[in-house]
Parts: C-alpha cells; structure tokens; sequence
C-alpha cells in the first residue's frame, strides 16, 4: 500500500508539472482548431500530447477493449487516426532474427539490435470501428546498416503523418513516402542519408507537418540536417546543415513577430529556422543592413542589430539565387542561376 500512495503521489506531482508545461508550449503554438476526430501525426492535433475531446479512464483484457489486432514485425511508431483509418508502420524481418553476434558499436550498451537482416518496411491501414487491416503496403526492402536499442528501438520509429487526404512516412534512412488514403503511393524520396546513431540506439525522430510542407531532421553522429518538403511532390524546399548530434526531437512551427519560425530542440542547442526561405548564397552587410538572397528568387533585408527586424524582402520573377552579391559604390550586383542584376536606388 504505501509504495502504491507512493506512486500515485509522485504521478500527482507529474501530473502537475505535465499541466504547466503544456500550458506554456500551447501558448507557443500558433493557435489552430483540433478535430477529436483526429490525431493525424506525433502527440496529436497542435503536437502537445492534449486532446480536444475525452478518453476512458478504465479498462483491461475482458473490459472496453473493442478489437485488438496483431501487428506483424516491431515497431515503436506511434499509431495515427482521421475519422474511420488508423495507420502505424511498422519493419519485418525477412528471416528469423537471433541475439546479436560479437561486439558491434553501442552493443554494450543496449544497441546494434537487428541489423544486417533484410526487412520489409510496411505500412499499415486499420478500420477504426473493426480492427480490420484494410491495406498493407511495403514501401522498401532494406538490410539496415546499423542495429537499434534491443528493448526500446525498432526500425520503425518514425511516426507518420496525414492530413486526411495523404499519409507520409519516414522510415529514416530508408527513405520517405507518400500514399492517399487507400494504399496507392503518390510519391518516395530517399533520404540521402545513412545515419550513424549514438551507440546505435536506432533512429526515429517524428516530422512535422504543417501547411504544404513537411520537416525532418536528420541529426546523427555524422553530417546532420534539416529539409522542408514539398508535400505534394516530396521535393526540397530547403535545407538547413546542422551542428549537432544524434537527436530525436520533432520540429515545431511557432510565430513571432508576424514571422513564423520552424524551432528544433537539439542535444546541443535549440534553434530555430525561417519558415519560407532557404540562404544558400553567403549574407552580406551594407549600411546597417543584412542582405539575404534565397532559391525562391527574394532578397531579405534585415536591420542589423540586437532585435530581428525584417525591413524588406525584394522579389525577382522566375529568378534563383545560389551566388553571394557584390555591393560596389551603392549598388547592388545579383547573379541569379540565368540573370546578372544591377540593382540601384540612385
């Protein structure tokens, strides 16, 4: 009895500090209009882990359960729900999987689980009302290069996404896909990318989607990165290199200021990221002004100083800058991937 009064007092105290955090990242949120009907990517309608609507407080084996369906292979993907479709991925081993032999990087530690056997990386469409798979589609067949967390990892750990006419998923280094909602796929992209997890703890970091795009990190123990998607085409929208380490935090898109910014917690730091426009070219400065020139074809004029100001963004038509400018005399030189601009006020 007292380590039950034990338990339920430090649940009581969670469920406090659970309160107060939610509170302060809904105000950061930019406000939407969630669906009890819904839950279409990781931790629900405004990715706070709070649901509009209602959920059972009671149950066990013989007592509210209404179906349950076995889910062939592991996968530690969240499930997702619109209206009368559950979906959840999930990665099956191609042969009989035993311990895993020798010493392998972080196998000490709890990782190296399964690799070096081929899987089916699938996804799965469950009716809401029966349990019923309605489809199963395998998206690739793949020998992974590096193993997950025996107990707590799985090759399908990435929690997809949909907005009620689509679903995404991420299989990681496996690459992404797309299907409408009955099973057809629209689109895949390989991720362009083997990543290399701290003591091969395996990956699975949710993306985000938000408007007609989606984020995915990919930060490893190698060259980390972050890209926005096209989520009608899967084409690069950006991307950004990032400086950090294995990582397994969704992005989040927040608004400050009338600008909204993609925010990513990190093992080393949190940032966060223009939601429209991608630098390749090199910033310059001139008059206390910071000139930044993108791939959509505008250049933005930030004021230099201690507090973010936007004091222009200049568009060019069909234009595209990876060139650094050059500013000579006042003027400003453009070189777009078909033009070269001379731009002038006087």
């Amino acid at each position: 009895m007292d380590r039950i009064l034990s338990t339920l007092g430090r649940t009581a105290s969670f469920a406090a500090l659970f309160t107060m955090t939610v509170a302060v990242v809904v105000t950061a949120q930019t406000p939407i209009k969630p669906s009890s009907a819904h839950w279409a990517q990781w931790r629900g309608p405004a990715t706070t882990g709070v649901a509009p609507g209602d959920a059972p407080t009671r149950w066990d084996d013989t007592t509210n359960v209404k179906w349950a369906t076995p889910i062939p292979g592991r996968g530690f993907s969240s499930p997702i729900v619109w209206g009368d479709r559950v979906f959840v991925t999930t990665a099956v081993p191609t042969r009989a999987q035993g311990a895993p032999s020798g010493r392998s990087r972080g196998s000490f530690a709890g990782g190296g689980a399964g690799a070096d056997i081929a899987h089916r990386f699938d996804v799965l469409a469950l009716d809401r009302v029966t349990g019923r798979i309605l489809w199963q589609r395998t998206a690739t067949v793949a020998t992974p290069h590096e193993g997950y967390h025996r107990q707590y990892g799985s090759f399908a750990s990435n929690t997809p996404v949909t907005d009620g006419r689509h679903v995404w998923v991420s299989f990681g280094s496996r690459g992404l896909y797309a299907y409408d909602m009955d099973g057809t796929l629209v689109w895949k992209r390989d991720a362009g990318v083997q990543m290399r997890m701290h003591m091969q703890f395996g990956e699975g970091a949710p993306f985000l989607l938000h408007g007609d795009r989606l984020f995915h990190t990919f930060d490893h123990q190698g060259d980390s990165f972050m890209v926005a998607l096209d989520k009608h085409t899967g084409k690069e929208v950006w991307r950004a290199d990032r400086a950090e380490i294995s990582n397994w935090s969704m992005p989040v898109v927040v608004e400050h200021q009338g600008t909204r910014q993609v925010v990513v917690s990190a093992t080393r730091k949190t940032r966060a990221y223009d939601y429209d426009f991608n630098f390749k070219a090199s910033p310059v400065a001139a008059g206390g002004k910071l000139y930044l020139s993108t791939e959509e074809g505008d250049v933005v004029v930030v004021k230099l100083g201690a507090a973010f100001e936007v004091l222009a963004i200049n568009a060019l038509t069909d234009q595209s800058f990876v060139a650094s400018p050059a500013v000579a005399a006042g003027d400003m030189f453009l070189r777009s991937r078909t033009t070269l601009y001379r731009i002038s006020e006087s």
